[in-house]
């Protein structure tokens, strides 16, 4: 598992401790390899916001000074569309945004930010450019 932590960390261009953010559960790969597993490699820290309450997570996200967050398209859309000005702002300055775990609607437009790969940065309705999350229209 170490071992692929690592793999992870060099796919997404990361050394050197940063926080991430676990919106992802625990109990498959991506969320325990990827957004658990591959901070703590590298003396990172993981923000768990208590499980179950969007309220705790927005809050997470808008306080955590977050380098990384992996999350469903589900749910960054939700958050694109319900979430305040400073919250969109935020999701805006991660420096990588990972979506992934389920299907994407048709209307997904994708915004390959940082090079990563064609899937990166922007996904489930968000548009990210100059810094910060956008509301699809």
């Amino acid at each position: 598992m170490l071992f692929n932590a690592i793999k992870r960390l060099h796919s997404l261009g990361l050394s050197g401790p940063f926080q991430a953010l676990q919106s992802l559960g625990l109990s498959y790969s991506y969320g325990l390899i990827s957004s658990f597993l591959s901070p703590l490699v590298v003396g990172g820290t993981v923000v768990l916001p208590p499980r179950g309450d969007i309220t705790d997570l927005s809050q997470a996200i808008e306080t955590g000074r977050l380098a990384v967050a992996l999350m469903t398209p589900a749910l960054i859309e939700h958050l694109v569309n319900t979430g305040s000005p400073t919250q969109l702002a935020v999701l805006g300055e991660i420096r990588r945004l990972g979506i992934g775990g389920d299907a994407c609607p048709p209307t997904s437009h994708c915004v390959d930010r940082h090079r990563i790969d064609d899937r990166s940065a922007g996904i489930a309705g968000v548009r990210i450019s100059g810094g910060a999350a956008q509301r699809s229209r």
